[in-house]
């Protein structure tokens, strides 16, 4: 098996419930409508200020399939359709060319929310932290000078999500309202910024074959890894990232993990009930998350995550 094992690099990481799943929701971006608004020191934006959400959000329930009981948002990819949102600011003499043009261009976001109930209902109420991963704000000003500003790591104001997480045809069914706010500067230019809407999105329920649980995790102190349902007698891999959720195929195995770069953490093989447990150190990287998977030669758990404490 390919995956570089590197025990000085590993980061331990647990969910704080023994048996939560994880969940990447994919958004069905034409059902996901937004706007924009803005101001700026110079003036209010104008332009077209419809747009729609792509990408994923990822969800941590307390259980696979409904009831949920409970769950947290910590992650994703959001986008939205188009990638570059224009806008510009009207010179207050309308036959002279505008004071700025502004194009926001290729935003990644991703949400997260402390841990909340959800009802029987599937209705929810948390506070949604949307955070920048990447992406630019470029403007010109009248004179045609042009200032590229990054994006990364700008986090909107938390807003309270008022939203449904349900369950109907062998789906994650995900209604999550959207009130971004983000405020900035580019150049001699101040601005603030906001989207507002409904992201819907979607993903299969996981199966009840092997599942993947921890120990809540405390730096310094050792954590376990334990392995149910899976294949009995069989050679067992732990699988970590530090990037999130994605995609790393494993050929040997002839199985795809749903994480991003995945790396070896620990090997074992399973008792006669398909069982294996691992004990590790977690280092003294307190707030640092990684996210981890179990496998089998054609079998994958669910994936779990949190952050060192």
């Amino acid at each position: 098996m390919r995956l570089p094992l590197s025990i000085t690099a590993l980061l331990i990481a647990a969910t704080p419930l023994a048996a939560q799943h994880q969940y990447s929701l994919n958004v069905d971006s034409p059902a996901s409508a937004m706007t924009w608004d803005g101001t700026t020191s110079l003036g209010d934006l104008k332009g077209n200020k419809s747009l729609n959400a792509t990408g994923t959000s990822a969800l941590l329930l307390d259980n696979s399939s409904a009831p949920f009981g409970g769950g947290e948002f910590n992650g994703g990819h959001l986008g939205t359709n188009p990638a570059t949102i224009y806008a510009w600011i009207p010179n207050i003499l309308p036959f002279l060319p505008p004071l700025a043009e502004i194009w926001v261009k290729n935003l990644d976001m991703e949400a997260r929310s402390p841990h909340f109930s959800i009802a029987s209902s599937g209705n929810f109420s948390t506070d949604l932290t949307m955070t920048i991963l990447s992406g630019e704000i470029e403007v010109q000003d009248l004179t045609g000078g042009t200032t590229i500003t990054p994006l990364a790591g700008t986090v909107a104001n938390p807003y309270t999500a008022n939203g449904t997480i349900t369950e109907s045809g062998g789906q994650v069914h995900g209604h999550i309202p959207i009130d971004i706010s983000i405020s900035s500067s580019s150049g001699s230019i101040s601005f603030s910024f906001s989207m507002v809407g409904d992201i819907y999105a979607d993903a299969d329920i996981q199966s009840s074959g092997m599942n993947l649980a921890s120990s809540v995790f405390i730096h310094g102190l050792q954590a376990t890894f334990d392995v149910t349902g899976g294949t009995p007698n069989t050679g067992t891999y732990l699988a970590y990232s530090l990037r999130g959720l994605g995609s790393t195929s494993v050929n040997q195995l002839g199985i795809t993990l749903d994480l991003d770069r995945a790396a070896l953490a620990a090997t074992g093989n399973s008792d006669s009930n398909g069982n294996e447990s691992w004990s590790l150190r977690v280092p003294n990287m307190v707030g640092t998350q990684a996210w981890f998977q179990a496998c089998q030669m054609g079998v994958t758990s669910n994936t779990i995550t949190d952050s060192i404490q």
